[in-house]
């Protein structure tokens, strides 16, 4: 069921609204510095899979549906974590996106749950049956987090570059209006911008919000349609790039 706090819509959803249950990591558990030692080493916490094995107490699994997201109902409690992946085993060879992870929660204290893909989505090609379901289903519904909560963007030298990490900012810098999803306002932001690596005197972060701060639904799919946007599974555009004016749509 849902969390409390994390309420159900107050009307009945429209033909084709479903709930997804995704999986969130308690903040609780990584604002603690002995609970995070429990399981992090040089290179940052392990996969979704490990933490459910060692401390499932981490896990707590809120449902999710577009309404919510629409009405940015998540915004404040849960925070989505958006970044590049540095390896293709582990999106975090150093701990530093752990950091800067660290430090938002302890800045944000009402911040109860956080959703990074590494530690909330099952990895790896050895996935269960019912894991590989659950994958696709978050993955493929993943758009209404960032359109409905609190958005940490964490920025490196790659990020302009990479399919998702441009759609995660321009879904985050969305407001859910009666004229469609339109760009928000400096008052309704939902998204925080931290740089690392070389791109941490803060010009990566500039770029990318000036390339999508502004940006119309019709624009960011002219955009993200582009071939110089690297994705890694051709598949993922397939799939999201048709959401762009479907969420438009139903938003409106």
């Amino acid at each position: 069921g849902a969390e409390e706090g994390v309420k159900p819509a107050s009307v009945d959803p429209p033909a084709g609204d479903r709930s997804i249950t995704f999986n969130f990591i308690r903040a609780s558990a990584l604002r603690d510095a002995n609970s995070r030692k429990i399981l992090q080493g040089e290179t940052g916490l392990p996969r979704f899979q490990d933490i459910r094995q060692r401390c499932p107490d981490w896990i707590r699994r809120l449902e999710v549906n577009e309404l919510q997201a629409c009405g940015h109902e998540l915004v404040g409690k849960c925070l989505i974590v958006s970044h590049c992946w540095e390896d293709p085993a582990n999106p975090d060879l150093k701990g530093v996106q752990l950091a800067r992870i660290v430090e938002h929660l302890e800045k944000n204290p009402a911040i109860e749950y956080v959703w990074y893909d590494f530690w909330c989505l099952a990895q790896g090609t050895e996935r269960a049956a019912a894991d590989e379901r659950e994958f696709k289903s978050h993955l493929a519904h993943v758009n209404w987090l960032y359109l409905g909560a609190s958005v940490l963007l964490i920025v490196d030298m790659s990020t302009l570059g990479r399919f998702w990490t441009q759609y995660e900012a321009w879904l985050s810098m969305q407001s859910a209006t009666l004229g469609g999803l339109q760009p928000a306002s400096k008052a309704d932001l939902r998204a925080t911008t931290v740089c690392i690596h070389n791109a941490e005197d803060d010009m990566e972060g500039r770029k990318l919000s000036k390339l999508w701060s502004t940006r119309s639904a019709k624009e960011a799919h002219e955009v993200l349609s582009g071939t110089d946007v690297r994705v890694t599974n051709a598949s993922d555009k397939a799939i999201h790039l048709p959401k762009i004016a479907k969420m438009d749509e139903f938003v409106r």
